[in-house]
Protein backbone atom coordinates (compact mmCIF):
# COMPACT_ATOMS: atom_id res chain seq x y z
CA UNK A 1 0.00 0.00 0.00
CA UNK A 2 2.73 2.47 0.98
CA UNK A 3 4.65 1.58 -2.17
CA UNK A 4 1.65 2.50 -4.36
CA UNK A 5 1.16 5.82 -2.58
CA UNK A 6 4.84 6.63 -3.01
CA UNK A 7 4.65 5.82 -6.75
CA UNK A 8 1.56 8.01 -7.15
CA UNK A 9 3.33 10.87 -5.35
CA UNK A 10 6.43 10.42 -7.51
CA UNK A 11 4.31 10.34 -10.67
CA UNK A 12 2.43 13.51 -9.66
CA UNK A 13 5.73 15.24 -8.87
CA UNK A 14 7.10 14.44 -12.35
CA UNK A 15 3.85 15.46 -14.04
CA UNK A 16 3.70 18.78 -12.18
CA UNK A 17 7.39 19.44 -12.81
CA UNK A 18 6.93 18.93 -16.57
CA UNK A 19 3.70 20.95 -16.62
CA UNK A 20 5.22 23.94 -14.79
CA UNK A 21 8.45 23.81 -16.80
CA UNK A 22 6.38 23.96 -19.99
CA UNK A 23 4.05 26.69 -18.73
CA UNK A 24 6.96 28.69 -17.28
CA UNK A 25 8.81 28.66 -20.60
CA UNK A 26 5.65 29.81 -22.40
CA UNK A 27 5.06 32.54 -19.81
CA UNK A 28 8.59 33.86 -20.31
CA UNK A 29 8.15 33.75 -24.09
CA UNK A 30 4.84 35.61 -23.95
CA UNK A 31 6.26 38.42 -21.86
CA UNK A 32 9.66 38.70 -23.51
CA UNK A 33 8.56 38.39 -27.14
CA UNK A 34 5.81 40.09 -29.06
CA UNK A 35 3.54 38.25 -31.45
CA UNK A 36 4.32 38.89 -35.08
CA UNK A 37 7.95 39.80 -34.47
CA UNK A 38 10.67 37.93 -36.22
CA UNK A 39 12.23 35.02 -34.38
CA UNK A 40 15.07 35.74 -31.99
CA UNK A 41 18.09 33.79 -33.16
CA UNK A 42 19.83 31.87 -30.35
CA UNK A 43 22.45 30.21 -32.58
CA UNK A 44 22.83 28.85 -36.13
CA UNK A 45 20.07 26.25 -35.74
CA UNK A 46 17.77 27.52 -32.95
CA UNK A 47 15.32 30.42 -32.93
CA UNK A 48 12.69 31.44 -30.39
CA UNK A 49 9.40 33.09 -31.33
CA UNK A 50 5.66 33.02 -30.77
CA UNK A 51 3.52 30.75 -32.96
CA UNK A 52 -0.07 29.86 -32.06
CA UNK A 53 -1.09 26.34 -33.07
CA UNK A 54 -4.86 26.19 -33.53
CA UNK A 55 -4.80 22.64 -34.87
CA UNK A 56 -3.48 19.36 -33.55
CA UNK A 57 -0.01 17.97 -34.05
CA UNK A 58 2.01 20.38 -36.28
CA UNK A 59 -1.16 22.41 -36.92
CA UNK A 60 -3.00 19.47 -38.51
CA UNK A 61 -6.72 20.23 -39.05
CA UNK A 62 -6.25 23.86 -37.95
CA UNK A 63 -8.71 25.04 -40.60
CA UNK A 64 -11.59 23.15 -38.96
CA UNK A 65 -13.62 25.03 -36.38
CA UNK A 66 -13.78 22.41 -33.62
CA UNK A 67 -14.90 23.35 -30.10
CA UNK A 68 -11.84 23.53 -27.83
CA UNK A 69 -13.74 21.94 -24.91
CA UNK A 70 -14.50 18.91 -27.08
CA UNK A 71 -10.82 18.66 -28.00
CA UNK A 72 -9.73 18.86 -24.35
CA UNK A 73 -12.36 16.36 -23.18
CA UNK A 74 -11.34 13.94 -25.93
CA UNK A 75 -7.69 14.51 -25.02
CA UNK A 76 -8.33 13.64 -21.38
CA UNK A 77 -10.09 10.40 -22.34
CA UNK A 78 -7.25 9.45 -24.67
CA UNK A 79 -4.73 10.37 -21.97
CA UNK A 80 -6.33 7.99 -19.46
CA UNK A 81 -6.42 5.22 -22.08
CA UNK A 82 -2.76 5.75 -23.00
CA UNK A 83 -1.68 5.93 -19.36
CA UNK A 84 -3.44 2.67 -18.49
CA UNK A 85 -2.00 0.97 -21.61
CA UNK A 86 1.52 2.03 -20.62
CA UNK A 87 1.56 0.45 -17.15
CA UNK A 88 4.58 -1.67 -18.10
CA UNK A 89 6.73 1.38 -18.91
CA UNK A 90 8.81 3.43 -16.48
CA UNK A 91 7.00 5.99 -14.37
CA UNK A 92 8.94 8.91 -15.82
CA UNK A 93 8.03 7.89 -19.39
CA UNK A 94 4.33 7.93 -18.54
CA UNK A 95 4.71 11.19 -16.62
CA UNK A 96 6.39 12.83 -19.64
CA UNK A 97 3.41 12.06 -21.83
CA UNK A 98 0.83 13.09 -19.24
CA UNK A 99 2.67 16.25 -18.11
CA UNK A 100 3.29 17.37 -21.68
CA UNK A 101 -0.28 16.66 -22.76
CA UNK A 102 -1.66 18.56 -19.75
CA UNK A 103 0.55 21.55 -20.59
CA UNK A 104 -0.80 21.67 -24.13
CA UNK A 105 -4.40 21.05 -23.01
CA UNK A 106 -4.10 23.93 -20.53
CA UNK A 107 -3.00 26.20 -23.39
CA UNK A 108 -5.91 25.04 -25.50
CA UNK A 109 -8.39 25.84 -22.71
CA UNK A 110 -6.82 29.09 -21.53
CA UNK A 111 -5.64 30.61 -24.82
CA UNK A 112 -7.75 28.72 -27.35
CA UNK A 113 -4.56 27.47 -29.04
CA UNK A 114 -1.25 25.89 -28.10
CA UNK A 115 1.72 28.25 -27.83
CA UNK A 116 4.80 26.98 -29.67
CA UNK A 117 8.08 28.84 -29.23
CA UNK A 118 11.04 26.68 -30.35
CA UNK A 119 12.12 26.77 -33.99
CA UNK A 120 14.85 24.36 -35.10
CA UNK A 121 16.28 24.91 -38.56
CA UNK A 122 19.11 24.06 -40.91
CA UNK A 123 19.75 26.91 -43.35
CA UNK A 124 16.32 27.64 -44.86
CA UNK A 125 14.67 24.37 -43.80
CA UNK A 126 12.59 24.79 -40.61
CA UNK A 127 11.16 21.99 -38.49
CA UNK A 128 7.61 22.80 -37.33
CA UNK A 129 7.71 25.06 -34.28
CA UNK A 130 7.17 23.24 -30.97
CA UNK A 131 7.33 23.74 -27.19
CA UNK A 132 8.79 22.09 -24.07
CA UNK A 133 5.71 19.88 -23.58
CA UNK A 134 6.19 18.51 -27.09
CA UNK A 135 9.83 17.68 -26.26
CA UNK A 136 8.78 15.55 -23.29
CA UNK A 137 6.00 13.83 -25.23
CA UNK A 138 8.20 13.03 -28.23
CA UNK A 139 11.06 11.84 -26.00
CA UNK A 140 8.72 9.44 -24.20
CA UNK A 141 7.20 8.18 -27.44
CA UNK A 142 10.67 7.53 -28.90
CA UNK A 143 11.51 5.53 -25.77
CA UNK A 144 8.29 3.50 -26.13
CA UNK A 145 8.91 2.81 -29.84
CA UNK A 146 12.49 1.68 -29.18
CA UNK A 147 11.33 -0.50 -26.28
CA UNK A 148 8.63 -2.09 -28.41
CA UNK A 149 11.07 -2.66 -31.24
CA UNK A 150 13.59 -4.31 -28.92
CA UNK A 151 10.99 -6.76 -27.62
CA UNK A 152 9.53 -7.55 -31.04
CA UNK A 153 10.37 -10.46 -33.29
CA UNK A 154 11.55 -7.96 -35.90
CA UNK A 155 14.39 -6.84 -33.62
CA UNK A 156 15.34 -10.44 -32.92
CA UNK A 157 15.37 -11.17 -36.66
CA UNK A 158 17.62 -8.15 -37.35
CA UNK A 159 19.89 -9.21 -34.53
CA UNK A 160 20.21 -12.75 -35.94
CA UNK A 161 20.98 -11.41 -39.43
CA UNK A 162 23.66 -9.07 -38.07
CA UNK A 163 25.25 -11.86 -36.03
CA UNK A 164 25.30 -14.17 -39.07
CA UNK A 165 27.02 -11.49 -41.15
CA UNK A 166 29.70 -11.13 -38.49
CA UNK A 167 30.32 -14.88 -38.63
CA UNK A 168 30.73 -14.73 -42.42
CA UNK A 169 33.38 -11.99 -42.37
Amino acid sequence: MFYKIKKIQESLLYILMIFFLDQGSKYVALFQLTEGDEYISINNFLNVGIVWNYGFVFGFLSELNIDKNLIVFSGILILFAVYSYMRGYPLFTRACIVGGALGNMFDRLYHGAVLDVIDLHVNDWHYPTFNIADCFIVGAVIYVVISEFKTSNLYKSFYKIIMRKREWT
